[in-house]
Parts: structure tokens; sequence; C-alpha cells
């Protein structure tokens, strides 16, 4: 039987599991997961957990501040742990999922771990959660590039200013360091068998190599089934409108939600901020708004256990996403595996898949069609109704697929002949 290694280090937990649930479904295919001690920690008691599973756990040592030799250091050894493991229990032929790469020591895992696995014959899928920086700037339309360089290198100015580096050293620093994050990753492509994304819509890093899709999050049987059931013997006259997420107005536009739900001619909804609030603008968003009694939120993180208690009492999820890359093409937001792995409806910008929408999903493209949106929902009961019954369909047509009829377990049979 052939063996799949399944590589998570860093924290995509729900990544992690849909990858796991979907191979499962792989009868000739042995699976092994080997993750970090956080993660494993994370992972405790999680319902999706399945048997048969060979687990294997190393251990990691916590990063310290401005230590970046020691840390670099902590994290070869680690390397060299899960290395281990996979020679240990591997022949020629195996298939090694390496989940989490756009590290700061992407360099140590090509070198450490990905050049001596291609040197064994063990073959390895790229895990792409943000296929811009696995692009060369030749397949990129010029002005995405452009922004796309600057959400980049902006996420890493602000790591270095808050280590009290002045800012023209900071733009320096973050642009050598995100040139060479992506050379890395393009050499990590070209040594890969094939990637792996968590959305159909998200640009190919490569043309030649194979390429496998998994919903970001696992499908939730449990709850297509309940929420089934409830479609089927009654309708919700109050609707809940929720928006998944660490509240965060660098990655999702609140200001259009609050103005859409302030416009509303009707009273039978309930919106929640499904994160921890800690965003200042938002926060003054609300305390301004005529409708914050309507609107839930959350001064700390938020459990699994009550993440998933407000989801069941979700109607509509909605992501609000901002208008700036790289969601949509060139990375997933969550908002669309939380909708599919609970079977709910989407409400989404439109830009954010520029072919057919998924069933189930509704796109806007300005705060009136999104008004004209949230209206007819609340207005119209049969409506919603079709709605969230495309959205279950669409989840339940994925897991029959998932057992009858599964192209990635074709697909990994074909790289390990």
């Amino acid at each position: 039987m052939k063996k799949a290694f399944i590589v998570e280090l860093f924290g995509h937990e729900m990544c992690l599991l849909s990858i796991i649930q979907s191979l499962s479904a792989c009868n000739r295919l042995k699976i092994h997961v080997i993750v970090s001690d956080p993660v494993n920690e994370h992972l405790q008691g999680n319902k999706h957990l399945t048997s048969g599973i060979e687990w294997h756990v190393v251990k990691t040592e916590e990063p310290i501040r401005n230590r970046l030799l020691r840390n670099a250091l902590s994290f070869r050894k680690t390397l060299g742990n899960v290395l281990r493991i996979i020679l240990d229990h591997s022949v020629q032929g195996d298939i090694v999922f390496i989940n989490s790469l756009e590290s700061d020591f992407v360099r140590l895992i090509l070198r450490n771990l990905i050049m001596v696995l291609k040197k064994r014959s063990i073959a390895i899928l790229a895990g792409v959660h943000n296929a811009f920086l696995f692009l060369d700037d030749s397949a990129v339309v010029v002005s995405e590039a452009k922004n796309l360089k600057r959400f980049y290198r902006e996420v890493l100015e602000s790591r270095l200013k808050k280590k009290h580096i002045p800012s023209f050293l900071s733009y320096a620093i973050s642009s050598m360091i995100l040139i060479n994050k992506r050379a890395t990753l393009r050499k990590i492509s070209a040594l890969a068998a094939g990637h792996y994304v968590f959305g159909d819509q998200i640009v190919r890093p490569s043309d030649s190599h194979a390429r496998l899709v998994f919903p970001a999050k696992p499908i939730d049987i449990e709850e297509l089934e309940s929420r089934s059931q409830k479609l089927r013997n009654s309708l919700k006259e109050r609707v809940v409108f929720t928006v998944p997420g660490s509240v965060d107005s660098r990655r999702r536009n609140y200001e259009t939600i609050i103005k859409c739900f302030e416009e509303i001619d009707f009273d039978n909804f309930d919106l929640i901020f499904l994160g921890k609030l800690v965003d200042k603008r938002v926060m003054e968003l609300l305390s301004r708004t005529a409708i914050k009694d309507k609107i839930k939120t959350f001064d700390r993180r938020i459990s699994e256990e009550k993440f998933e208690y407000w989801i069941r009492e979700t109607d509509f999820v909605l992501a609000p996403l901002s208008e700036i890359p790289p969601y949509g093409k060139y990375k997933i937001s969550g908002n669309p595996g939380d909708a599919l792995s609970a079977g709910l409806p989407l409400i989404i910008p439109c830009g954010y898949y520029e072919n057919a929408l998924p069933d189930g999903t509704i796109c806007y493209s300005s705060l009136k069609q999104l008004k004209d949106i949230v209206d007819n929902l609340l207005s119209d009961s049969e409506y919603r109704h079709s709605i969230s019954l495309k959205a279950i369909n669409r989840s339940f047509r994925f897991m029959q697929d998932l057992h009858e009829n599964f192209s990635i377990c074709r697909v990994l049979e074909e790289l390990q002949q």
C-alpha cells in the first residue's frame, strides 16, 4: 500500500483536516500526518479527526523575538525530525504533502527537506496558500503585480517597524525578503511533482504539474444533515447573517456591511461578526451605528465550540472582502470554506470568482446591489429557501463525488506509478 505524508508545522489546521478527509476516500493509500506539537494541541478533540491515520508529533521550540539565528537553528532541527520520520516510513514513489511553505524559513524547507526527498525519488506536492508568491512577474498582469507586491511588502514592513527599524530601511529590507521568498518558492514549485490549492478559482503556479483542489475546511456531514432537516421542517422568519473570522478592516469591508444593514427596510435580521474584535476602526463604526443592538461581537478569541454554535445559528455567510489583492484569484478567503463546510449560502463580492459562481452563492459589486440582495432575502422566504437548498445540495454533491468518483485519488495513483 502506497503512503501519503501530510506535513503541517505552522497552523493551517482546517486545511490539514480537509486534506485528511479528502485523502481518506482513497482506499489504496495509507496516510501519515506529521504535525508540530502546537498544531497537535489545537487539534485535540476535533470532531473531524478520523481513525486509521498514523500520527507523528514533532517537538518545536517557541520562537524568541529578535533571535533570528537561534530560531533558524531550532527550525532546522525540527525539519530534521520531520525528514527522519518520512525516511523511516517511506519507500520510493510515496508522496509528501507540505502544507505550509510560505514561512520565514522557506529556504531551510527547500534545502533540508525538499531537496533531500527529491533525491530519494519521493514525490512532493506543494501546498499553495498565496499563489502570487509562486509566480514569476511575467505570469501576472502588470497592474496586479504592483498591488500584490505592495500588499505582501506592507505585511513585512509592519513587522519590521515593530522592531523599531526606520521606515526607509524597513521598506528596503521587506522588498529584499519578498524577492528572495518568491525566488525560493519558485524553485520549490519546479522541484515538486505538483501543487494543491484550496479554491478552484486560484491561478496555477505551473501548467505542467499535477494540480489538486481541496476545500479550505472539511465538510461537516452532521451539520449538513441537521440543516437539511431544519430546512424541510420550517422556514425561519428571523435571518442570521454572519461574517466569520477575526474582525480586521484591512481584509474585510465592515463599513459596507454596516451601511447596508442601516438602510434595510426590515428588522427581522441579526448580524454576527464571528471573530475577535480588535480593529479600532470597526469599533468606531460600531459605536456610531444605529443598529449596534442588532450586531453581535466578541472581545476575545472564539473557541471552536462557540464558533460551531454560531455557524449552526447562521443562515447566510457574508464575505465582505476588501477590494485589494490577493483575495480570489491569488489567495482564498476562509469564508467560502466556512460556507461549503456547513452547507450555507455565501454572499461575496463578484470579483472573487472570475468565472461561474458556485451554487448557493450570490455576488455583489456595489453597496446598492448588496442592499437589494439583503432586502430580497429578508422579504422573500421562498427565495431564501431556494438559495439555502442550492448551498446544501452543493455540499452534499461534493461529499458524494469524494466517495464515488474522486479525481484526487486517480491523480495520486498516476504520480505513484
